[in-house]
């Protein structure tokens, strides 16, 4: 017959637990001691619930999928986000990544092993030795913001808030007064704004006292370019090209309300309104009141005379011939 002992603690010669075993939980050792597996020795048998930092709570799992989770037994997002979860649903949960300060924190994607361009495909990266924070998509970087906050899209050191550079145009400073948004290249280069085919595509000025002080818009239901100043509209062009200031409605290529004043030009020997007809052309200016109108005045091209009608039919004609 085998021998059984049974016993619930076994000690050194010196009185020390080595084992004890109290209600089902054995404890291997006291506190301060080293527990060594000798190699080659296998331990079998041997489940994991976790790793404790205290005794107290689980602060570090390893599923059976070899999944870890940190401060949390609840896997994040499955399939994508679960290979690493940390935090639980409650309170402020964080990770800190702490460099030189000269030096890099850096997160990287990686689809590739060894020194290849896959091994840094994605990269986030903040540079303690500027304060820049980086990012990087297929291998090279994309976006830069500096320790300004001014965000470069293709560029590293933005010249304004926001810098995108579709290629480098030479450009190496900007004037204060409009450095919010800049867009360079070395050849043609724009801004688009795309809106539905009855909506329309605004440029809004604005202001702490109005959020409307000037306006461009494009209105693509009727194809009308508006321009507004002082919160109202001041000139609009419609899709035949007639141009209304003050008038949302012209009916001729330019149509005034209000006054046109000219005004000598320094260099030149007066004002002048220039009226340029076709070669056998006859320009004139006419008068109306009410819609109605009350005079004109004609060049006739065919007799080479000035002439003043009154609207009623009545002429006043002069010729440098007569």
């Amino acid at each position: 017959m085998a021998s059984i002992l049974k016993v619930n603690t076994i000690q050194d010669t010196d009185g020390n637990n080595i084992i004890n075993e109290n209600a089902n939980v054995i404890t291997i050792g006291a506190s301060g001691d080293t527990i060594t597996v000798p190699a080659g020795a296998t331990v079998s048998g041997f489940t994991s619930a976790g790793i404790d930092d205290n005794a107290d709570a689980i602060s570090v799992t390893i599923d059976s999928s070899e999944r870890v989770l940190i401060k949390t037994t609840d896997i994040g997002y499955s399939g994508f986000g679960d290979t690493l979860t940390i935090g639980s649903a409650s309170g402020n949960n964080g990770m800190t990544l702490r460099s030189g300060t000269s030096n890099y924190g850096t997160f990287y994607f990686s689809d590739d092993t060894g020194t290849s361009a896959g091994t840094y495909a994605g990269k986030i990266q903040y540079n303690h030795s500027n304060n820049s924070m980086v990012f990087a998509t297929n291998s090279s970087d994309r976006m830069t913001i500096s320790s300004a906050g001014s965000v470069g899209i293709a560029e590293t050191a933005p010249l304004g808030k926001l810098h995108v550079k579709v290629s480098d145009s030479g450009v190496t400073s900007l004037n204060s007064a409009a450095s919010g948004l800049f867009i360079e290249s070395a050849d043609s280069t724009g801004m688009t704004i795309a809106s539905g085919t009855t909506n329309v595509g605004r440029l809004v000025f604005t202001d702490n006292s109005n959020d409307l002080r000037g306006m461009v818009e494009y209105n693509h239901s009727n194809d009308a370019m508006r321009f507004y100043s002082g919160g109202g509209e001041r000139l609009r062009i419609l899709s035949d090209g007639k141009v209304g200031i003050n008038n949302s409605a012209p009916s001729t290529e330019l149509e005034v309300y209000g006054t046109i004043k000219a005004h000598e030009k320094s260099g030149l020997a007066q004002a002048s309104i220039l009226i340029d007809a076709l070669a056998t052309g006859n320009p004139h200016l006419a008068f109306q009141q009410a819609g109605t109108y009350k005079g004109y005045i004609h060049y006739l091209d065919a007799s080479d005379t000035i002439c003043l009608n009154d609207g009623s039919g009545n002429w006043l004609h002069y010729s440098p011939t007569l």
